[in-house]
């Protein structure tokens, strides 16, 4: 584990060395406040991104979250690619895990692993696009290692205006069903059924010019609504929940996504 640790922070540290030569990216920041009346600083909470081009095929970023860590960086990744490869190794500076995610494109099939240090949680993704009938179906299915699972997700469009996605493991076990209705260019409502536990949820988005408004309505819990608008120096984000059964509170936050 220790060794594993220490040669990702060797790699780290050696393409740190090139950023001389590397282009330099504006960093972003994230602001997000849950409680308008700002009682404490637990209501606020402050995230940033910070990225080098090393060159053409390799980045490495810094991410900060004030939550997690107030002095210093909550996260360390390296992103390489060459030719069908991406590669990308993240260090968490809390727990000190080291994860580490591959997909490789072979013939139009993306094949993807992932695994934290000690290759603990390996996972074994393949997704590929095929043509049925004259309507596009995608296949992914995911095999956890550890556990020796298999969970599927097939993707099928129904036509010009309907996608399905259909989700379960080998053994036919927490099966959902959603189906993304596009009523025009511009609203798309999605409902989503859990069949094992019978619960449907709702999903609706309107395009604006600049942003989107989403609604998503779980009937036995809550009504989630949220308004992003775009700008060229950054995104806004408000979004209100409101509780649909008595007594539960209603909640507010806001998000101001900074671009320098």
């Amino acid at each position: 584990m220790i060794m594993i640790r220490a040669a990702f922070l060797a790699l780290f540290c050696a393409v740190a060395v090139q950023f001389i030569h590397a282009a330099v990216n504006k960093p972003t920041v994230k602001v997000v406040v849950t409680d308008t009346n700002l009682n404490s600083f637990d209501d606020l909470d402050v995230s940033a991104n910070y990225e080098v081009d090393v060159n053409d095929d390799v980045v490495v970023g810094v991410d900060y979250e004030m939550l997690k860590n107030k002095y210093g960086p909550s996260n360390i990744y390296v992103q390489a690619k060459q030719d069908d490869i991406n590669v990308e190794a993240n260090y968490d500076t809390g727990s000190k895990e080291v994860s580490v995610e591959a997909n490789y494109n072979l013939d139009g099939t993306n094949i993807g692993v992932s695994f934290k240090q000690m290759l603990e949680d390996v996972k074994v993704k393949a997704q590929r696009s095929m043509e049925l009938f004259d309507q596009t179906t995608e296949l992914a299915p995911t095999f956890n290692v550890a556990d020796k699972t298999v969970d599927v997700e097939v993707r099928q469009s129904l036509g010009d205006k309907v996608n399905a996605l259909v989700s379960f493991n080998q053994a036919f076990q927490n099966p959902t069903i959603e189906a993304a209705c596009e009523i025009d260019e511009k609203r798309t409502f999605t409902p989503k059924l859990d069949v094992d536990n019978k619960k449907l949820t709702y999903s609706y988005e309107q395009q604006l010019e600049n942003g989107k408004i989403t609604a998503d309505v779980d009937p036995a819990d809550k009504l989630s609504v949220s308004w992003e608008d775009s700008g060229s120096n950054g995104d806004w984000t408000a979004t209100a929940d409101v509780g649909l059964k008595g007594g539960n509170p209603v909640g507010f936050s806001f998000t101001r996504n900074f671009k320098f």
